[in-house]
């Protein structure tokens, strides 16, 4: 246990430390970013994000999150250099194929529906395009760096193709007045390098050999893995698209403004979420008795760490906002707290789906996610008209905790083994989302804030036995 508990804290530790390089790099760039974009452009980059992110998620098929879990089964057989070759052949077909549909007239019909090229230059959209198919590929590499702990080549990667973009970004935007075109044209510079550092070497490890038996077996992973994806894309994103059909486009800048606040939980789900996968791979292929006793323990830190960032950004998040942004954007720390709470709910449902995917149990999640998606995209459809865009954030809240119970639910049946402590975490997270946090989150004085911190204090107060306990678990692995 200790061993797996110095795994764990550590690869957090490398890939939180990396993040906060570069996602909390981003949030510092942020008012800079926000004097030389508009809230019209910004609210481009808020509707081109899905597009980024939707590739690398629909197009991979799920094929990275196999490769993961297939890896110790290939590595012990001597064929992860054939399983490697003939997924990414398998890939770069395909991806060709889609790439050459996507820029045909049928392509960019579609695309002009969902994008409305009135708004959103097709240059710009071309160029998030080819961002998302090279991200496509680097996530694989980035993957099995991530399986064989090769910790340091994803540091150095992820924080220079970070400097890459952004340096490249600002000078184009402010001395060849480029715009957004080039906060994009920064951002294809970063990603090459990341493709150049991750895939190409990832890639030179292959057998020259084709079978199809390894993009079955990836695929009956993948797929359902895939099809998760895509709905959690929907129910991150869609919220922005239809904002913009029925809103300013500059509505969708503030919006997205608000989202990148919550960078901070992202950071820490990601890098705990990098680090437990393998972890907790290794542990439930052990004989360890205590094994489900871990899992629950992590279970509970997890989400008490979660929702510490969570209570700390809602009550001092809107301060931040409205110091540091131009005033254009100051109506970002209005979605703040629900978007914060609904990122921890993000958080668990990562936690749950580890489960179900090492059971194989995968053709569970496109239909939780299916459901709670259209329940989102109906929801925003019919109310964003009448009640804005605060609609969206709710909405997004509600399809999270919808996945959660489900999983919840399905684990408890299915796998009874795991016991998690259901009391503890409902107290720990009703300290984000109750009347009295969100009065004191919206509202900013010296009163205010002396109260924010008693707020603060009084939760600290209550788990405080929890934080040493994992504080000393920190210090003792550490040695």
């Amino acid at each position: 246990m200790h061993e797996k508990s110095r795994l764990l804290i550590q690869g957090t530790s490398v890939y939180t430390l990396t993040s906060i390089l570069t996602q909390a790099g981003a949030m510092l760039l942020l008012p800079g970013y926000t004097r030389i974009l508009s809230p019209a452009e910004y609210g481009i980059v808020g509707l081109l994000t899905p597009i980024i992110n939707f590739i690398p998620l629909f197009f991979i098929f799920g094929i990275y999150v196999a490769q993961m879990r297939l890896y110790a089964d290939y590595h012990k057989t001597g064929e992860m250099k054939e399983y490697i070759f003939s997924v990414n052949i398998f890939l770069v077909i395909v991806n060709i194929l889609v790439f050459i549909l996507l820029i045909s007239p049928a392509g960019s019909y579609i695309l002009n529906l969902l994008l409305d090229f009135d708004k959103v230059p097709y240059a710009v959209v071309m160029l998030a395009l080819i961002i998302g198919f090279l991200k496509l590929f680097t996530q694989m590499g980035n993957n099995y760096y991530r399986t064989i702990y090769a910790l340091k080549r994803i540091a150095y990667a992820n924080i220079i193709g970070f400097i890459l973009s952004n340096a490249s970004a600002v000078l184009m935007i402010l001395f060849m007045k480029n715009g957004v075109i080039g906060k994009y044209s920064g951002m294809l510079i970063g990603t090459l390098f990341m493709f150049i550092v991750l895939y190409i070497p990832y890639i030179s490890k292959t057998g020259r050999v084709f079978k199809k038996k390894y993009i079955t077996a990836s695929l009956l992973i993948g797929l359902p893995v895939m099809i998760n994806s895509i709905t959690s894309v929907i129910i991150n994103y869609s919220d922005r698209i239809v904002i913009a059909k029925f809103l300013p486009i500059e509505v969708v800048g503030v919006y997205s403004i608000a989202y990148t606040g919550g960078l901070l939980l992202t950071i820490f789900i990601a890098s705990f979420n990098s680090a437990w996968v393998p972890m907790f791979n290794e542990l439930m292929n052990s004989s360890q008795n205590n094994k489900f006793e871990i899992v629950r323990t992590r279970m509970t830190d997890f989400i008490l760490i979660l929702v510490s960032l969570c209570v700390a950004g809602q009550l001092f998040g809107v301060d931040v906002i409205r110091m540091i942004l131009p005033a254009e954007y100051t109506n970002a720390a209005l979605f703040f707290p629900y978007i914060l709470f609904g990122i921890v709910f993000m958080g668990i449902n990562h936690f749950l789906t580890d489960i179900i995917i090492y059971h194989k149990r995968t053709y569970y999640l496109p239909i939780l996610t299916i459901v709670s998606a259209a329940v989102n995209l109906g929801l925003n459809i019919i109310f964003i008209p009448i009640y804005g865009p605060m609609t969206a954030a709710i909405t997004t809240i509600l399809a999270y905790v919808i996945i959660s119970v489900s999983l919840f639910i399905i684990i408890g049946v299915k796998f009874k083994s795991y016991s998690f402590d259901y009391f503890r975490m409902i107290v720990i997270l009703v300290f984000s989302l109750n009347p009295l946090i969100l009065h004191l989150a919206t509202n900013s004085s010296l009163l205010y804030i002396i109260f924010k911190i008693l707020y603060l204090a009084f939760f600290t107060l209550i788990f405080g036995k929890y934080f040493i306990r994992i504080m000393k678990l920190w210090r003792r692995d550490a040695h």
